[in-house]
């Protein structure tokens, strides 16, 4: 499973909340949202069995060993945390649609695994092992970042409520845009 597809959890519950007595509602929103919640978990998990507390850019489920329930794909750059958004973007929606305060958790330890490891100077830096502490990040910080990762992270800990799900849609850089309703 790529860090990419950990944008699938919020998909889903945004899906799942928004599925009002449609073709789609009841008994499949139901389920959509059970998914999205271990999805969710799943997600999270391969951040934090790492000792960097960052999640890789792939994981492997099958493990021959038995030891492991993640292990990091084996293929080059798979190690790395590339600063990628999915795992905060879909802990936001998950938490502004729920409420439950375990995903608000989650993402302050996916904050402090950041800003522990992949500090660099004045910005943020792609972490080379996340199986590996005391690396030093690399001096490359991607402007999604700073566009999505940090701003769902920040919306999540903002008291303003300006910016809500209900209110917004954000676009693929996270911009929130303005419901326009009639």
């Amino acid at each position: 499973m790529h860090h990419l597809a950990c944008f699938i959890p919020g998909m889903l519950a945004l899906g799942s909340a928004t599925a009002i007595n449609g073709t789609l509602g009841g008994d499949h929103a139901s389920r959509d949202m059970a998914t999205a919640q271990g999805l969710m978990r799943t997600c999270f998990e391969t951040a934090r069995v790492q000792p960097t507390k960052l999640a890789p850019d792939c994981v492997d489920f099958w493990n021959p060993d038995g030891v492991d329930d993640f292990k990091v794909c084996e293929n080059n750059g798979n190690q790395f945390y590339f600063l990628r958004p999915e795992i905060s973007e879909s802990l936001y929606v998950m938490h502004q649609l729920s409420g439950n305060e375990t995903y608000r958790e989650w993402a302050w330890e996916l904050f402090q695994g950041i800003e522990k490891n992949c500090k660099a100077g004045a910005a943020f830096g792609v972490y080379p092992d996340v199986r590996e502490a005391g690396l030093e990040p690399e001096d490359c910080m991607e402007s999604f970042f700073l566009a999505e990762t940090l701003k769902y992270l920040y919306l999540m800990f903002s008291d303003q409520k300006e910016i809500t799900l209900t209110s917004h849609v954000y676009n693929t850089e996270a911009h929130p845009v303005p419901v326009v309703t009639g």
